[in-house]
């Protein structure tokens, strides 16, 4: 028997196995990542004046300043895109919803909870959170005009981002990546923008960003 055959042989032998149930089961696949649950609810007060999110200690000391008239809408504000920055976004949206209840005027607080609703590179977006993402980037678009030319421009961004369509989210995607490369044109010393075109870049193409020579994807 040549070299050759035997290596056909041992070749094929392994497909089989590899397919067999026992084998499976002693080499089960390796587990996929499971986003957290987000429970009906889970961004709304549990009743009428009652608070959406807890004031959480320990997040940092990162600051994101908005146009607001209220001293505990603005921690929440930096809060909420602390744990955004974590990748805890559904708690970010609790944070983003509580700025909205103590100051519902302001715009920032609607592109935030907006803006965390999207994908992100552990988890792809949920399609049925496409509508209420729209309506929310639609709700700081209304506001816009009470928000600074900074939030403005974040505002307009995140616009781009939802069509309430959730077949539309590749090109959405791309449509926000181009937008906020234009907000840190605008804002070239923003660090909260460049972070911001930086993961919406990495959304395009999540854990996959080098070629097989080691070279960064364009």
């Amino acid at each position: 028997m040549s070299r050759t055959f035997t290596c056909a042989l041992t070749l094929a032998a392994a497909a089989v196995l590899a397919g067999s149930p026992a084998l499976r089961a002693q080499n089960p696949p390796a587990p996929q990542h499971k986003h957290y649950d987000k429970p009906a609810g889970y961004d709304q007060a549990p009743a009428p004046g009652m608070p959406i999110a807890p004031r959480l200690q320990n997040l940092g000391v990162h600051a994101f300043p908005v146009t607001t008239n209220g001293k505990q809408a603005q921690l929440f504000m930096n809060q909420g895109v602390n744990l955004a920055y974590a990748f805890n976004h559904a708690e970010a949206a609790r944070a983003f919803a509580e700025v909205a209840r103590l100051a519902p005027e302001t715009p920032m607080a609607y592109w935030g909870h907006a803006f965390v609703l999207g994908p992100n590179i552990n988890a792809t977006m949920n399609p049925d959170d496409e509508p209420k993402a729209y309506e929310l980037a639609q709700k700081a678009k209304a506001m816009r005009d009470k928000a600074t030319p900074r939030e403005r421009a974040f505002i307009d961004a995140v616009v781009t981002r939802y069509t309430g369509r959730p077949e539309d989210r590749k090109a959405a995607d791309r449509a926000f990546a181009g937008a906020m490369r234009k907000v840190v044109e605008q804002f070239p010393d923003d660090a909260d923008a460049r972070t911001i075109l930086a993961e919406s870049l990495m959304n395009l193409r999540p854990w996959n960003y080098w070629t097989r020579d080691g070279l960064p994807y364009p």
